[in-house]
């Protein structure tokens, strides 16, 4: 699911170059951390990269994470990937 997502987002940079800056990038982006194949640090590591290798300011994207569950653990992930986390509403 990760490389799916460096995917599209190196796609969105991509179009993002060479339509000569015009179009926006994405102003955020949603991770699901329920999905196992995320890494979390991993994932904002190489986001900074990119977004730095299109000269883009890494405050005007917003990165987002979302999980079920909350530990101590998967906060100070998200914090490491720049991420802010948020838990899923609950179905009732």
């Amino acid at each position: 699911m990760e490389t799916m997502a460096f995917d599209k987002i190196e796609n969105a940079l991509r179009n993002y170059r060479d339509n000569n800056l015009k179009n926006p990038f994405y102003k955020f982006i949603l991770v699901d951390l329920d999905d196992v194949t995320i890494i979390i640090e991993r994932m904002g590591m190489k986001l900074k990269r990119l977004l730095a290798e299109y000269k883009i300011p890494q405050h005007k994207v917003k990165l987002y994470a979302f999980s079920t569950t909350i530990s101590d653990s998967v906060i100070a992930n998200c914090k490491k990937g720049n991420f802010v986390h948020y838990i899923k509403p609950t179905k009732l």
